[in-house]
């Protein structure tokens, strides 16, 4: 029941980030739209996902399943309306389509939140790395930023992430219920972590 009252209020966070990236859009380019709209949505979620972690009320498992699935449900159509066929979007799609599976699973045994939570921190640095790429004339602010992306998605990444699901792994039981859900989602999940990997080896070799 809960997870279908969640799935009602989609809507209203898809609207406001299509309202909030056309926003961006008479100022920016479409690129940078978007990367100031994923800003907005990785501080929200991060904010949101602290919250439910921290007290996990049925308000604040629904305001942050709402307020991501909202944005991932409208990236994937951002990025449908201005299709080019490219490993990056297929990757990006299939990140969307894992995000959103994790999130409306049971947050405890999936681990969705803990994994939303860590992954949008991981990402934070990134889009002030992408604005100095693009806009920015000071080179040593960005070697930092850029080493601060690779330290923060690296570790996040690398060992935070596989931790969780490691955690998962190991909680299931001989006669565990949510045995399936469990191995669903570790099996969902794992190639996003793998892309994590190859992420942090472009990083590296972009410093």
């Amino acid at each position: 029941m809960l997870l279908e009252i969640a799935r009602s209020n989609y809507f209203f966070p898809f609207i406001f980030f299509l309202d909030l990236n056309n926003r961006f859009n008479y100022k920016y380019n479409r690129n940078l739209a978007s990367n100031f709209t994923a800003l907005v949505h990785a501080s929200g979620s991060t904010i949101l996902s602290a919250l439910y972690l921290s007290n996990k009320t049925k308000n604040n498992l629904l305001n942050m399943t709402a307020y991501s699935s909202g944005f991932f449900l409208f990236d994937s159509y951002d990025i449908l309306l201005h299709w080019k066929p490219s490993i990056m979007n297929y990757a990006y799609m299939y990140h969307h389509f894992a995000s959103l599976y994790l999130l409306n699973q049971s947050p405890d045994v999936s681990q969705g939140a803990r994994i939303l939570f860590w992954s949008e921190m991981s990402n934070l640095p990134s889009y002030f790395v992408y604005y100095y790429l693009k806009k920015g004339n000071n080179k040593t602010i960005l070697k930092r930023l850029k080493l601060l992306q690779l330290l923060a998605y690296s570790f996040i990444r690398i060992p935070v992430l596989g931790k969780i699901l490691w955690d998962v792994y190991k909680s299931i039981q001989k006669n565990d219920v949510n045995k399936t859900q469990k191995y669903s989602s570790i099996a969902v999940g794992f190639p996003v972590y793998l892309m994590g990997l190859i992420w942090t080896k472009k990083l590296y070799n972009k410093l």
